[in-house]
């Protein structure tokens, strides 16, 4: 069958405005619509499933006036014959679709006409390029397995054992005479060390220095790391500036796409992160050849960056790097 190429400028109107505003009419053929399918999670096999998204057509129609600004806009015409050429293009369509020809609009489908003079879409069909990523829980060699206690038995390491020992109880004592043994000791031990703590204070004197009067007082270096210089006084006293130690975790990027060009960046970055509801950034990298990056923020440990690094290779079928704040 022999395929029609209709005008540009309704092949980038129905573009531009699915893409926008998720619903694109036509007037005089139907109404497009974009459809999001959100991720799955599979709980037999722990994965979970890309989203992804479909078009649809349905044969209804309201004309608010919208197209016809739109080709306004674009062809730098007046309303009245934006209108015009509206109708013409939309009649020459219908005409066409309903002789047996088709429209191939790039990325969404073909719309045709049926024996019936029933316009309809049939999406095309995108190669899979996503697999699924499979989760699995991240068990760390430093900690110990966990006790399920059940009645008077504790589970631990899959093995049932009593944790509650039947314990004879001894009658009371009617003295106190069997916990001196105990006491006495630790009574003496601890009078004999404050004793000597006394004594050697007396004996040795702390020694004092005198320091002269033209003594510069120093100060110890600020850990120019955690501190700004602009923050950092000495102190006349001569005291010592203490950094405040850094977090044991990492804030991160891992960068999975670069661009030369912003505008295809925002547009990519505009699908990933409207359409599909991914957790993306977008950062420019001004001394790069590729400025314009796409990348997925972190916080984790040390020792998972490189896990982190490799689900996201994985899920976006790409090279990647780790850019830090």
């Amino acid at each position: 069958m022999e395929e029609f190429v209709p005008e540009m400028i309704l092949l980038q109107y129905i573009q531009d405005v699915l893409t926008r505003q998720q619903v694109c009419c036509l007037p005089h053929i139907g109404t497009f619509t974009l459809q999001h399918i959100p991720s799955r999670y599979n709980v037999v096999d722990h994965t979970i499933t890309p989203p992804g998204q479909t078009v649809t057509f349905e044969n209804k129609w309201t004309d608010d006036g919208s197209c016809a600004e739109w080709i306004a806009s674009k062809e730098n015409l007046v309303p009245a014959v934006a209108q015009r050429k509206l109708d013409k293009y939309t009649d020459e369509l219908k005409a066409t679709l309903l002789a047996g020809q088709s429209l191939i609009i790039p990325g969404i489908g073909s719309l045709k006409a049926d024996a019936m003079q029933h316009i309809y879409l049939e999406p095309e069909v995108l190669p899979e390029i996503k697999d699924d990523i499979l989760l699995r829980p991240v068990i760390r060699a430093d900690q110990a397995p966990p006790k399920i206690t059940r009645g008077t038995t504790e589970v631990v390491a899959q093995q049932v054992v009593e944790h509650l020992t039947p314990v004879q109880e001894e009658p009371p004592s009617t003295t106190g005479f069997r916990w001196w043994w105990i006491a006495a000791p630790l009574a003496t031990a601890l009078i004999a060390l404050i004793i000597w703590w006394v004594f050697a204070g007396r004996q040795s004197p702390a020694p004092t220095t005198a320091i002269p009067a033209t003594t510069t007082p120093t100060t110890t270096p600020a850990d120019t790391m955690n501190i700004e210089a602009g923050n950092v006084t000495p102190d006349s006293a001569g005291t010592t500036t203490t950094a405040t130690a850094p977090s044991d975790t990492l804030q991160y990027f891992v960068v999975f796409a670069a661009y030369a060009d912003s505008a295809k960046a925002g547009k990519q970055y505009h699908k990933l992160k409207e359409l599909w509801g991914q957790n993306v950034v977008r950062f420019d990298k001004p001394t790069s050849a590729t400025p314009y990056q796409l990348a997925v923020p972190f916080r984790s440990l040390p020792a998972d960056t490189t896990a982190n690094k490799a689900a996201v290779a994985k899920h976006y079928a790409a090279r990647v790097h780790i850019e830090f704040e």
